[in-house]
């Protein structure tokens, strides 16, 4: 059969402060792109290190804007790895469908403008929050006075957060902007781990170093 590629991608373009109309290289490439256009493509190894041993530990997702690309792969590839799991124990009663005989937990945190226009894949998100232990949280800092972003509402969830991390021994890919969003996400957790952790600062920031070389924390920003 035909393997089909998705592509989600933000189109650069503006106009300096001189007016001068100025294009992404690529973005204005694949907008000129007619149907039926034949591509000659590579593809290339993400950074994340995914791996199926991985699939009974919980998983935090940080994925604003078009970090959630790779996340949208990532949470159907424990769907199927649950899939998986399920039909080699379809002969045994009472299956877990999670936990440390199944599929771990999959939170995700998503981010951006306004839900309207921005909140990309939520049908796919309704449906797999039936399929597998997996939820959803989102930030669009415009639909208020007061903006929003994922750093604010992984701190709303702390408690969840601190469960799945420390409790549970989780892990947390972020991807997105390699902008302020990075540093702010981690502030986050060093907040969460002091608050919910009784940790000291230093304390706190260690835990987060320690599960960078564990592989636990893991980003891929661009």
């Amino acid at each position: 059969g035909q393997t089909n590629f998705e592509l989600l991608a933000a189109i650069v373009k503006y106009k300096t402060v001189l007016k001068r109309l100025r294009e992404g290289v690529c973005t204005r490439y694949i907008t000129g792109l007619q149907p039926g256009t034949i591509l000659n493509v590579t593809l290339q190894e993400g950074g994340l290190g995914v791996h199926i041993n991985e699939a009974t530990r919980p998983v935090i997702m940080v994925g604003p804007g078009t970090g959630v690309a790779p996340m949208r792969s990532l949470i159907w590839e424990r769907y199927h790895w649950q899939q998986d799991m399920l039909a080699k124990l379809q002969s045994t009663a009472d299956v877990p469908t999670h936990g440390s005989n199944g599929i771990g937990e999959t939170v995700l945190f998503y981010g951006g403008r306004n839900q309207e226009a921005d909140f990309f894949y939520r049908r796919e998100w309704d449906y797999l929050q039936h399929q597998m232990p997996f939820k959803v949280f989102t930030a669009f800092s415009r639909d208020q006075q007061a903006k929003v972003y994922v750093q604010n509402v992984l701190k709303q969830q702390a408690e969840l957060v601190y469960e799945l991390l420390h409790s549970k021994n989780g892990i947390v890919y972020v991807c997105g902007s390699s902008g302020k969003m990075p540093r702010a996400v981690r502030a986050a957790l060093v907040e969460i781990f002091v608050n919910c952790g009784q940790m000291a600062d230093s304390v706190a920031e260690d835990y987060l170093q320690a599960m960078e070389k564990e592989g636990r924390y893991k980003q891929e920003t661009w």
